[in-house]
């Protein structure tokens, strides 16, 4: 990691990264996380007991920018945690990111895996006044708009599936919104 991305570092450019299923499914997967993400490549601090380093949020001029893990327990997020994170926000721009999609499209193994905890997660989310959700997992990319059912198209949030790391393209993907 740190070799591919020494330009990017080298640049003066953050970055800032969630884990995904590939880093997850290793032998000691937390240990190797923590020493490549260690020191100057650490993510913020701030997240919730048991997700350092793993889950955080920051604030960048107008924006709060929200990294959340989807294994530590898998296919779900730390609700509790990002409603602390969303209640007392007062920017105008909310970007969270996690490695899975909430809404499949190819992969099977995502946060709609356990329906009820999604729907609080982007009923969250739609009520902060959050726009989009941005992920990868698929290996393509891929925009959903997600209709909250009020009539209002301009106060729903967006799903950007942007796994395109490498892949060829393909055929379109049908959504599982139950």
């Amino acid at each position: 990691w740190r070799d591919s991305f020494a330009p990017v570092y080298a640049s003066g450019t953050v970055v800032y990264v969630v884990r995904g299923n590939h880093e997850n499914d290793v032998p000691d997967n937390l240990a190797i996380w923590n020493s490549v993400f260690s020191g100057a490549y650490a993510m913020p601090g701030n997240g919730p007991g048991g997700e350092s380093n793993l889950t955080y949020s920051l604030t960048c001029s107008n924006a709060l920018f929200v990294g959340l893990d989807d294994y530590i327990n898998i296919h779900r997020i730390n609700q509790p945690w990002l409603n602390q994170q969303l209640a007392p926000n007062r920017q105008p721009h909310i970007f969270t990111f996690g490695h899975e999609p909430a809404f499949k499209a190819f992969h099977t193994d995502c946060l709609d895996d356990y329906p009820t905890e999604r729907n609080a997660f982007w009923s969250s989310l739609t009520a902060a006044g959050a726009k989009v959700y941005l992920c990868g997992h698929d290996h393509f990319f891929n925009v959903a708009r997600i209709d909250d059912g009020d009539g209002n198209a301009t106060n729903d949030l967006y799903q950007f599936i942007v796994g395109t790391g490498g892949t060829t393209n393909w055929p379109p993907q049908r959504y599982n919104y139950n």
